[in-house]
């Protein structure tokens, strides 16, 4: 299965003013005929700002906690070079 992830799609919405974008990218899995690939649209806005009444399937909508002040302190410092160093600037 490929699945293709579209981040922050409230920002598509925004810039799209002709309203085109969005309807081929909720269309898209029918367009590519391929069982073998999932879409999955992310967004920090809610599901009634992308609805509208064209028959498009409904998705269904996932969602996903807040993270704790603590787990995003130890995303944050994921791989960094000078870990001494980057976190003075977290606190």
């Amino acid at each position: 299965m490929v699945y293709l992830i579209f981040d922050s799609l409230e920002l598509v919405r925004d810039w799209d003013k002709s309203s085109t974008i969005l309807p081929f990218l909720f269309k898209l899995h029918d367009i590519l005929k391929v069982p073998d690939v999932g879409l999955i649209f992310v967004s920090s806005s809610s599901l009634d700002t992308f609805y509208s009444d064209t028959g498009f399937v409904d998705p269904i909508p996932v969602y996903f906690p807040d993270y704790t002040e603590d787990a995003l302190r130890q995303i944050l410092m994921r791989n960094q070079p000078n870990p001494k160093l980057y976190s003075a600037f977290l606190e």
